[in-house]
């Protein structure tokens, strides 16, 4: 059996792509060392930047964040690798959001707002927003990790990816959520959220309601899954997938 090196990326900041550089050199040093033939690079749709247009796996990358940098060093750091020898495999998923137990991000705020009716769509939620559960995550890495290509670069979301209208009434009808949700212009949503930051900070308490998140929320992630579907892949609706095993967010 083939020994594999599976890479699973963090969160970006100013300066960190060098370090996450220097992790993949020092990664693929111990592949060499050991021999060791299979990487899988867990990286992320960040290198595409932000585009209305559908994004896939030969989409010219435009990273303009530390986190979208990072990945793309890593990622071409692991592709050299693997021209060195041919006998080399490497795997690359580009995720979308992903959510899932323990996970405290923005699909599991999206949810608590919905059920307390106090999540706003901005720009009314026609903007595309792809996410996905972990376990489909994982099960699609089980899948490439066991084809015979030598190079495999694939995006994962939900398919179809949906706007984030949509996914906000998915949610609300699996979820039977009967609170109205309100729509907002981005820059009003900004300029509330100001305030709410100023007010919580001048009574000592801290808020979910960021200016960094608002003006993500109005951003697309859009991706084409194309590298799955063509292998048939079973995809499962992210939500009944996530509660495969109950977590408080659902009671």
């Amino acid at each position: 059996m083939n020994k594999t090196v599976m890479i699973f990326g963090g969160a970006g900041y100013i300066g960190i792509h060098l370090l996450k550089k220097l992790l993949a050199e020092n990664t693929n040093k111990f592949a060499r060392d050991f021999n060791i033939k299979n990487i899988f690079f867990t990286s992320s749709i960040a290198p595409y930047s932000w585009s209305l247009k559908q994004r896939t796996g030969s989409s010219t990358l435009y990273p303009e964040t530390a986190y979208g940098i990072s990945k793309g060093f890593a990622e071409k750091i692991h592709k050299e690798l693997m021209a060195e020898n041919t006998t080399r495999r490497l795997v690359i998923v580009r995720p979308s959001v992903i959510f899932g137990p323990k996970d405290l991000g923005s699909v599991y705020r999206m949810i608590k707002a919905l059920k307390k009716g106090t999540f706003i769509l901005p720009n009314g939620g026609n903007v595309i927003k792809g996410c996905r559960c972990v376990y489909g995550l994982v099960e699609s890495m089980l899948v490439t990790i066991n084809k015979l290509e030598r190079f495999i670069l694939y995006n994962y979301a939900e398919n179809p990816v949906e706007p984030l209208s949509k996914m906000v009434l998915i949610a609300k009808e699996y979820l039977n959520i009967k609170k109205p949700t309100l729509k907002l212009p981005v820059s009003i949503l900004a300029v509330i959220t100001f305030f709410v930051q100023i007010l919580f900070k001048l009574i000592g308490k801290t808020s979910d309601i960021h200016l960094v998140r608002v003006r993500k929320a109005g951003f697309p992630t859009n991706t084409k899954l194309q590298y799955l579907i063509d292998e048939g892949f079973g995809f499962k609706r992210a939500l009944e997938n996530w509660n495969s095993i109950p977590l408080d967010v659902f009671k």
